[in-house]
């Protein structure tokens, strides 16, 4: 498939398996999405032009914010994995015309052996991508720490045009290890792999579907950004000018707010799990023959070990089973005239 048949599909499988994508997404956008725009925003001070902040009183909800930032992040950390495992689950299942419910989602990745490693798979993808921008960071600190000591205003100039390739140069590796390890997820929860050998497994399949994942990512990024952001702009502006005036938040527009973010936010949600996901089919078709294998299957066929590549996995087994074919009586044909009494014998 094109970006734009995997577009089309995405819109089809969102479609028809509505309730159980939102459900499931449900679970870690509704809760945070409703603390972060509820509670934060309570804790922001006013910030009005004719009275500043009283930086005591800053200071004072600061303890608050920072708490509160910090619960949002350890739940973010604890539950992104449930939610990405049990939409991938979902995802896949519904792609392969397997019935599937929210529950069994959930509990399917909430085994042992499926949650502890795709929490540290995200968690090594997200030490890998991030760590570009880090060593040029310090890289760049070193030179203007050099610079400085130099006294050199020429030197001073080179640093910062270095500075400016140097983070150019991070960001381009950033995008390209991302999309190297895209597909680290599906392959973890589809193959069962494990968290080294789904990075490895990623980093193999890629090559080749760069350039697609990358339309995939900024067009199905772009629309997940821009719903949340144009459904909740009225009362977000509403809430900013109280700030700014220094009137406060209103607290019933506050409440508004943050149940349509957190409606927008789940509806958005499933979309960049469903692009991967049939990213990841549509290579194993492309080079493997997965299609071949499933069809395989359904006919009883064995294939060989090691064949496509990888080794069929329980939840892509076909759910239906087919009977055996019936064995028809064997009948002879007996020509008449030829002294066995003519007709037909069983």
């Amino acid at each position: 498939m094109g970006i734009a048949d995997i577009l089309d599909e995405m819109v089809e499988l969102y479609k028809t398996s509505f309730t159980l994508l939102i459900g499931i997404a449900a679970v870690m956008h509704v809760p945070y999405s409703f603390f972060t725009q509820y509670y934060l925003m309570q804790l922001m001070p006013s910030m009005s032009v004719t009275q500043p902040a009283d930086p005591t009183a800053v200071m004072k909800r600061l303890p608050a914010l920072l708490g509160a930032i910090g619960i949002s992040y350890l739940y973010l950390f604890i539950v992104t994995p449930v939610v990405t495992g049990a939409l991938t689950i979902a995802i896949s299942e519904r792609y392969l015309g397997h019935s599937v419910t929210i529950g069994s989602c959930f509990r399917r990745v909430l085994k042992v052996k499926v949650f502890f490693p795709l929490l540290g798979l995200i968690f090594l993808k997200g030490i890998a991508t991030s760590a570009p921008i880090l060593i040029i960071g310090v890289l760049i600190g070193v030179m203007a720490v050099g610079a400085g000591a130099m006294g050199s205003t020429a030197g001073f100039v080179l640093v910062v045009m270095a500075g400016i390739v140097l983070f150019l140069g991070a960001i381009a590796a950033v995008i390209y290890l991302t999309l190297r390890l895209l597909l680290a997820e599906p392959s973890l929860i589809v193959e069962s792999c494990g968290t080294m050998n789904a990075l490895a497994r990623s980093w193999t399949i890629m090559p080749g579907s760069i350039v697609k994942g990358l339309g995939l990512i900024l067009l199905v990024g772009l629309i997940s950004g821009m719903v949340p952001s144009i459904v909740s702009y009225p009362t977000r502006m509403v809430l900013a000018m109280g700030l700014v005036n220094g009137a406060g938040m209103n607290h019933l527009v506050l409440v508004v707010h943050s149940i349509i973010t957190a409606m927008a936010d789940t509806l958005v949600a499933p979309l960049i799990s469903i692009a991967s996901i049939l990213l990841y089919y549509d290579i194993r078709i492309r080079k493997e023959g997965f299609d071949l294998m499933l069809l395989a299957n359904e006919m009883g066929a064995k294939p060989p070990e090691g064949a496509y590549g990888v080794p069929v996995m329980p939840q892509e087994q076909p759910t239906m089973q087919y009977p055996q074919e019936v064995q028809q009586p064997y009948q002879e044909q007996v020509p008449p005239g030829d002294g066995r009494g003519g007709g037909i014998e069983q």
